[in-house]
C-alpha cells in the first residue's frame, strides 16, 4: 500500500516535507499512524525535523499518488 504523507509545522501551517510512504505487510492492518510514523522517521533522518518535536507537526495523508 502506498499513500503521500505531507508534514506541516503546527505553528506556521507551512508545509515542511512530503513523501511516499509504501508499507507492505502481509497479513496485518495498516492503519494511518503506520505511514505518519514511517514519515516522521525519513524527516528525522533528513534533518527536517527535530526527533523531540514531533508533537510541533501535523501530517497528513494523501492516498492520491
Amino acid at each position: 500500500m502506498k499513500k503521500c504523507v505531507k508534514i506541516f509545522d503546527s505553528i506556521s501551517g507551512r508545509l515542511v516535507v512530503e513523501y511516499p510512504i509504501s508499507i507492505d505487510y502481509t497479513g496485518l492492518s495498516v492503519g494511518d499512524m503506520d505511514f505518519y510514523d514511517e514519515a516522521w522517521k525519513c524527516a528525522v533522518d533528513d534533518k527536517l525535523c527535530e526527533s523531540d518535536k514531533r508533537m510541533e507537526y501535523r501530517f497528513v495523508l494523501d492516498s492520491n499518488l
